[in-house]
C-alpha cells in the first residue's frame, strides 16, 4: 500500500479498491482456481506489475520504499 499511496494519493487503499480503480484486467490466469487465496495473489501480482509499469520502479527500489528487504 505504501507504493500505491505514493503513486495515487486519494484512491481507496485496498487490493480490490486499487484493482478496480486502476481498471486492471479481470481475466484470470489459466489454472487459477476460484479461491480467495488465488484471487488475492492474482490481484496483488497485477497491482505490482501495474505499479512497476506506471512508476518505472525496479523491485529493489520498491523494496526500499516499503522498508522491506528485496527477495532474492
Amino acid at each position: 500500500m505504501k507504493l500505491a499511496r505514493r503513486l495515487w494519493p486519494g484512491i481507496k487503499y485496498s487490493n480490490m479498491g486499487l484493482y478496480k480503480s486502476r481498471k486492471l484486467s479481470s481475466q484470470r490466469l489459466r489454472g487459477c482456481i476460484s479461491t480467495a487465496r488465488c484471487t488475492t495473489a492474482y490481484i496483488t501480482a497485477a497491482l505490482l506489475l501495474d505499479i512497476m509499469h506506471v512508476s518505472g520502479w525496479r523491485p529493489e527500489e520498491m523494496a526500499t520504499i516499503t522498508g522491506r528487504p528485496a527477495a532474492g
